[in-house]
């Protein structure tokens, strides 16, 4: 149809290989996604004297573990699956164990108010990786323990959009929002205006166990120790997870292929009662990206002709047109870190 624009084939295939890819990455094969053990609280004792007569074991700090070694969504542990599951528990703590590259937004943020409400103290360990909605679920956790040789990693939502220019816009926007939203858990977490934490989403960055510790995004790094001895086989048997994850449809595929994140002060905010020394926006980096400083220039120019006339003709001074969406971009881009 004339005025309309063919996709590029190599764009149409970059989305099918993007697609496949996420078809063909490993799946967990725990029972129903989710694995929760020990949820039930302990019985009250019945008569008087019970307590005294409890075994040793029954002292132990009780609590419930969760399990979520999946992607989130569809291909994996929905919010669904995670609210029945929750429903199980009425343990008065709850540890969260994490592997996953994560998945669909609606569904990270749903999970994450579920873990937030939740009346059990919360508690997360990244056991492998907490990527993308995985990461912002994290946040959930009372305290967040990064194991071994685990990473995080935070990006700005994605999606596909197939329309005209008003449906690409729309979703754009939707992006935006939903990011704007993330980028508040992390700042909630870690501390920081949530803008600072946009511009690292941007970024797509990657946290090593440590660095997501320096950064406010965990609470403690497992230290390193000697692997234990082997014990004998005892008749629980284990679930199978997924021991590694595709994670090609990123910018970067894990921590060691990405750069060093931003340190910390270019993050946190001022300490409290400390003086603003300069202004929030970079003026010049604002009058540029709006085309102020060109609109300047012209103006000076007229000045400059009518003091001096000539015999050619006047020199029109081209009007300053006002595009908000241009200015809001503008100001995100010039607000100082």
């Amino acid at each position: 149809m004339t005025g309309q624009r063919l996709v590029p084939p190599e764009i149409v295939a970059s989305v099918w290989a993007h697609l496949n890819a996420r078809d063909r990455r490993p799946r967990p094969t725990i029972p129903g996604k989710i694995l929760v053990t020990n949820a039930d609280a302990p019985d009250e004792p019945e008569e008087e004297g019970a307590e005294e007569d409890a075994p040793e074991e029954e002292d132990k700090p009780f609590g419930a573990e969760m399990l979520l070694y999946a992607e989130i969504g569809y291909w994996g542990v929905t919010a669904s699956d995670v609210a029945s599951a929750l429903a199980t528990v009425t343990a008065p703590t709850l540890h969260v164990r994490i592997n996953s590259p994560g998945g669909d937004v609606f569904d990270g943020i749903a999970i994450y108010n579920a873990l937030a409400d939740h009346p059990a103290d919360v508690s997360v360990t990244v056991d492998g990786i907490a990527a993308s909605a995985a990461s912002f679920i994290a946040m959930a956790g009372d305290t967040i323990k990064m194991n071994r040789g685990s990473q995080m990693m935070i990006h700005d939502a994605s999606g596909l959009c197939v329309g005209n220019a008003a449906d690409m816009t729309e979703m754009a926007d939707l992006l935006d929002r939903c990011s704007d939203i993330i980028a508040k858990i992390y700042a909630a977490r870690a501390g920081g205006r949530f803008t600072s934490w946009r511009k690292l989403m941007r970024a797509e960055t990657w946290y090593s166990a440590s660095e997501a510790v320096g950064a406010g995004l965990a609470s403690e790094a497992a230290p390193e120790k000697k692997p234990a001895k082997a014990k004998k086989a005892t008749a629980v048997q284990e679930p199978e997870v997924a021991a590694a994850y595709d994670l090609t449809c990123f910018h970067y595929a894990g921590r060691a292929q990405s750069p060093p994140p931003v340190p910390v002060a270019a993050v946190l905010p001022a300490p409290a009662g400390a003086p603003i020394t300069g202004p929030l926006i970079d003026v010049d980096a604002l009058r540029q990206a709006t085309g102020a400083d060109a609109t300047d220039a012209a103006g000076e120019q007229e000045e400059t002709d009518a003091a001096a006339p000539t015999p050619e003709a006047d020199h029109a001074v081209p009007a300053f047109q006002f595009d908000p969406d241009v200015f809001r971009e503008a100001v995100r881009g010039a607000l100082r870190p």
